[in-house]
């Protein structure tokens, strides 16, 4: 073998492992059904107002955010939510992408999670603390 062939070869080998690892990436990525799909985050903002929904959920509007709302469908969010309106607040919340139908029943805000009601994006509220005072 002179060394054009070597070359090749090793050329060839490390373009199949390049693949491979591509390929086991991809695979990786999709088969994982949280990380992939779910980003969660935090804001502190002041609760603006809460809008009880027919499903049982409820939408929380912040002051200062004027590009999303955030859905929940737990009770108790929404009854904290409601006890913290006009207060400082840090709210955790989810993005989840590549959304089944049954994550969509689950979180009691599928229509609006979904963009059929509205262009506003909408976050799944995973949980409330009230910081207090008002601005």
């Amino acid at each position: 073998m002179d060394r054009k062939d070597i070359i090749s070869v090793v050329g060839f080998v490390v373009a199949v492992v390049g693949f491979f690892l591509l390929l086991i990436g991809l695979v990786a990525i999709f088969s994982n059904p949280v990380s992939s799909r779910v980003a969660r985050a935090e804001a502190v903002d002041w609760v603006w107002g809460v809008e009880e929904l027919e499903s049982g959920a409820a939408r929380i509007w912040l002051r200062y955010d004027d590009i999303a709302g955030y859905c929940t469908a737990d009770p108790q969010l929404t009854n904290l939510a409601k006890d913290a309106a006009g207060e400082r607040v840090k709210i955790t919340f989810e993005s989840v992408r590549w959304r089944s139908e049954e994550d969509k029943r689950a979180t009691g805000c599928s229509r609006l999670m979904t963009g059929s009601e509205s262009s506003t994006p909408i976050f799944k509220l995973t949980g409330i603390e009230i910081l207090g005072g008002e601005e």
